[in-house]
This record gives structure tokens, sequence and C-alpha cells, in this order.
């Protein structure tokens, strides 16, 4: 009988929530991916008259769906445009359900109009009138979780990305919303790109708090409106053409059919796996509209090892033209001489350091070819997408790199400046992170669709928040494979309370893979021989059964070169004291051949 209760006070208030004249007009939520911030909002009623309710934030996230968890009184005059411009403090990032009640009875954080997580509001107790309200999701999970249309007010369809702005119409009242980034769109409540299709009288991309918002008029002429493009167009070389990538075309008040021209090196079908060409017409079939179409796109097989980029081109009489930039790569087979050896997560301010440390196997001469993307809480894989790619420096085998989001708490807890630093290592200890050679995943650390942390995980086992996790020798690269058991983990909080790594009781083992192929790569050195190792004092024997000149440099883990001593006599002892304790790599040449060692000095 209460359900019963409540779906006939949802029914009256769907009936009258809107018939008092105020209404959301307009809001700025946060960015994306901000704390919670004061977020301004314009309200829209009748010029002059005076008014106080209260704005209710719904969340609709997993295993808070309902839970009114924010709350603000706001009062006020509306001006002579009938507009109210107030501050709602401390307000969550969407998805969320807004609503402007006249009053609020319940408990911030505690009350529920959800209580049975269904997605359908069953207890509304906590107000007495609905003046407005809006629902906006920022992915299509949640927008079953959404409540403004069973209490009169209206929800949003996802479109793409969370929202950075929501207005009415200055005169029609249609919502709509602007995504972050913006991309020079705006959508309707379906999720439907609308600029395309019409024009607004001033800019929409902007807050217009206590002015007039924006108008929308419908196009009158012919209009192409084009999706964007998804997918990787790369492939390595001898197994082209690439996958496939898609994008969508449609239009509108068309007086000519649709032609799409593909660049040279590209090639398009309206049918996936079907014949792929250089052009593509598309009827309009005397109707003057063309529905959403899918647009199939792929790199053309057969190409040389190379970068390409090219736009289609899609035009129609009278309409503007429109096109779809495209850009792919053949590359090499990988040669793997990369490897990720350790991922950890500081407990310095700010969860600080945050990083990874990778292995060269074998020398690299441009490292600009590999690149690293994260994958947070199980998003599954970055297929193709790079965030970030090394700088064109060249490094030699046996030498590790420090990857890291900063370099000042890195050197407090590591001791040593980190090699790079990018936000793209920003991970917690349930993360996984793709390491790239050219357009290839060459290594793999954690599961890319599984989350450790989250509750019913099914791969916790690699779960090192506040910790870190360290490959075993021998192990790796393995492509887009994780293997658990090829490493090692401290588990959760094994670093909470540290200083720094050196003191810590389960320190990160940094600097300590082996591969055992790289640790005496190309020894083709004739009685080469270094002892003692490790060094116990300051000397350090090199031997080899010829009086060739011969070149002795050490590097330490960073690859920066920390001594170098040339001879010709078949052994020389040499003072290495001004070396501190540590790990190196020592790399022998003599003529053509070379001899690469790792070192132990202590």
């Amino acid at each position: 009988m209460k359900k019963n209760y409540f779906l006939t006070l949802i029914f009256t208030l769907f009936i009258s929530g809107l018939s008092f004249g105020q209404v959301i007009n307009e809001f700025q939520p946060n960015a994306n991916g901000t704390d919670p911030d004061p977020a301004s909002f314009e309200l829209k009623g009748t010029p002059g008259a005076s008014f106080s309710g209260w704005i209710l934030s719904v969340e609709s996230d997993p295993g808070s769906q309902g839970t009114i968890d924010r709350a603000s009184s706001v009062t006020g005059t509306f001006d002579n445009n009938g507009l109210l411009v107030v501050t709602a403090p401390d307000l969550e990032n969407p998805s969320f359900t807004l609503i402007l009640v006249d009053d609020f009875t319940g408990v911030i954080g505690s009350t529920d109009i959800d209580t049975d997580n269904d997605g359908t509001a069953d207890d509304v107790s906590s107000w007495t009138t609905v003046f407005d309200a809006i629902g906006i999701p920022d992915n299509t999970g949640d927008e079953a979780f959404l409540y403004a249309d069973e209490i009169g007010g209206t929800d949003f369809s996802y479109s793409g990305d969370e929202p950075k702005l929501v207005f009415r119409d200055g005169t029609s009242g249609d919502l709509y919303a602007v995504n972050d980034p913006d991309n020079s769109e705006v959508y309707d409540v379906n999720g439907t790109e609308i600029v395309a299709l019409g024009s607004f009288d001033t800019s929409p991309y902007d807050p217009t708090f206590g002015s007039l918002n924006p108008t929308y008029t419908l196009a009158t002429g012919p209009v192409i409106l084009t999706g964007n493009l998804s997918g990787n167009l790369s492939y390595e070389s001898g197994s082209g053409p690439s996958t496939e990538g898609t994008f969508t075309v449609e239009g509108t008040n068309l007086t000519n059919d649709i032609l799409l021209s593909s660049p040279s090196d590209f090639e398009i079908s309206e049918t996936s796996q079907g014949t792929f060409s250089s052009s593509i017409s598309l009827s309009e079939g005397g109707t003057g509209s063309i529905s959403e179409t899918t647009i199939y796109v792929r790199l053309k097989a057969s190409l040389a090892i190379d970068d390409y980029s090219g736009d289609i081109t899609i035009t129609s009489t009278g309409a503007d033209t429109k096109t779809i930039s495209l850009s792919g790569s053949v590359y090499a087979p990988p040669s793997n001489s990369l490897v990720i050896t350790g991922a950890y997560d500081g407990p310095l301010s700010g969860g600080t350091p945050k990083g990874i440390e990778l292995y060269v196997v074998e020398d690299i001469t441009d490292l600009s070819i590999y690149g690293i993307s994260s994958v947070s809480n199980g998003g599954g894989s970055s297929a193709g997408f790079v965030e970030y790619n090394f700088p064109a420096d060249a490094v030699i085998a046996g030498t590790y790199i420090y990857l890291a989001t900063e370099s000042t708490q890195f050197n407090t807890f590591f001791g040593i400046d980190p090699t790079y630093v990018n936000g793209v290592v920003s991970i917690n200890g349930d993360d996984s992170i793709e390491l790239y050679e050219g357009g290839a995943i060459i290594d793999t650390f954690g599961t890319v669709d599984c989350d450790p942390n989250a509750s019913g995980t099914t791969c916790p086992e690699w779960e090192h928040t506040d910790g870190w996790a360290y490959r075993n020798d021998g192990t790796g690269p393995e492509g887009t494979t994780f293997t658990i058991s090829n490493w090692t983990y401290s588990g959760a909080d094994a670093l909470d309370g540290e200083s720094d790594n050196a003191s810590a009781t389960t320190p990160f083992p940094m600097g300590t893979y082996s591969n055992a192929t790289a640790s005496t790569s190309n020894n083709t050195i004739t009685g080469f021989n270094a002892y003692p190792n490790p060094v116990k004092g300051n000397s350090l024997t090199v031997t080899t059964s010829s009086t060739e000149a011969k070149t002795v440099n050490i590097f330490n883990v960073l690859g920066r070169k920390v001594f170098s001593q040339r001879f010709s006599s078949m052994n020389k002892t040499m003072d290495i004291s001004g070396i501190s304790s540590g790990v190196y790599i020592m790399k022998v040449s003599e003529g053509n051949n070379i001899a690469t060692k790792k070192l132990i000095i202590e």
C-alpha cells in the first residue's frame, strides 16, 4: 500500500509539478574530473516575484541510487527578465537528478527516494511541491537511475560526456546540454547534436547567468550532420588493411544525394567487411532526408611503413561541406625491447610518488616509438589510443626508466629524479598500464577489464593500493596478456606511513629486475670477464683475450654514464671509488664486439 500511495503522489506531482512557474533555467556543473565545489544556478519565474526553495541533488551512481547527497536552500527576487541567479554549495559532478522544490525535511546523505534501487522514486515525502527536475547522466548505465521524468521534470539521454553547461532555450524553454569539452556541439534531451541542424542567436557554449538564454532556430536549407570517428586505423607491416573505424552521416532538407570521398590511402564502405572504395553516394530518394547511416573506413593494405592522414569530404548541393579527419600508421613488427617491470602507488602527500618502472631489454635508438596508456578501474583496453609517447632519446640495454607524475615527491621517496614526468601514470593500485611500440601493445600490467578493488571482483590478486607490484625476473614482455603469477605484490597499504623507500618495511624493489638475456646480451668479446662482482672495494678488473683497444662505460639504472675508461691491454684494473654503491650496467666495446654485464657495487 505504501508503494501505491507514493505512486499516486508522484502522478499528482507530474500533473502539477511545473505549474508554479519557477524552473531551473541554467546551471553549470563542476568541471569534468574536479572535486565538489559551489555551482551557479539561474532560476526563471515571474518578474519581480520573491522566491524561497531548495535545490536537491539525487545520486545516480551504483550503491547510492536515489540518495539525496546535496541540498541547498536558495532565496531571492526575480529580476525584470524573470531571472534569479543563486549558488548551491559543494555540488557533485553528474550523474544526478537536480530537483527544485518548495521545502526539504530530509537528511542530507541519508534520505533515499529510491529505497529498493530499482530506478523508480518510491519515497518523495521530504518535500511537498516540485517546481522543476532535470536528470543528467555521465554514462549510459546511469540513465536508468534518473528520477526527473517521473516527478514532472526532464531526463537527458547520455550524449557522450559530462555536460559543462545545461540551459533552457530563451524562447521555447527546451533543454540543451553543452558537453565538456564542447567541440562546438550542443545536445538536446535525446542526446542528439543539434547545432548542425540549426543555429542559436547568441553563443550557446558559455554561461549567460543573469541574461537571456540563446534561442535556437531550425535550419531551412540543406544540412549534413556527421558523428565522431571511432576506431584505430593502424596495422603492422604485412598484415593490412587496418581494422575498421566508423562514423555516421545524416541529412535533412536535402535537394540532392550526399557524396563521400576518401583520401587516397584510405577506403570506405557502407557495410562492415563489405566492398570498400574511394567514394560512396547516399541517396536521399526524393524525401529530402537521409537517416543516420554508419560508414566504415580503413587504412588500405600493402602500404609502406609510415604515418598516413587525410580528410573524408562529405558534400551535398547547397549544404556546408563536412570533413572527417583520418590518421593511421603502418608500423614495423615490434622488437619488444622494453618491458614494464614495476608500478608504485606512494604514501606521500597526494598519493605520490605514482608511476612505473620499465627495463630496456635491448638498445633503443629512438624511444619515441614507445608509448604508455593507463586504464582506470577495469575500464577496458586503450585499444590503440596512446596517451603519452616518450621523447626521441637513445637508451641502452640493461637500464631502467622511471616515469612518474612529478619529480619532487619521487626524489623525496626514492632519492633520485625520475627519468620522465607525465600525468598518464597517475594510477592507483587498481589501475592498469599498457605499453605500446609503434601501434601495437607489447606489454600490459593489470587486468584491463577488471577492477581488483571493486565489490565482487574476480581479480583481487593484483590489488596494491598504497603499495607496489614488481615483475618477476625473466618474464615479459607479454603483449596484451597479463599473467598475475609473473608479478610480486606488496599488498594494499604496504607503504602507508612510510617516509622513504630505503627505510620502508616493504620497500619497492627498485632496479632489481633481471632479464636473463639482457644481463649478458651481445657477449661476443672473447675472454671477457669483469671482477670482483659485486665490487667490495674501489677496484674493478676487466679482462679480454685481445690487446685491441677497448672502452669501458658504466651506466646507472637511469641510463646516465657515471664512468668511462679506454685501454689497449688484455686486462686493466680501474679505480671506481667515485661511483656510489648500487646496481649498474657495464658496457665494454672492443672493435665491433660488445659485452654488457650487470655490475653491483657495495
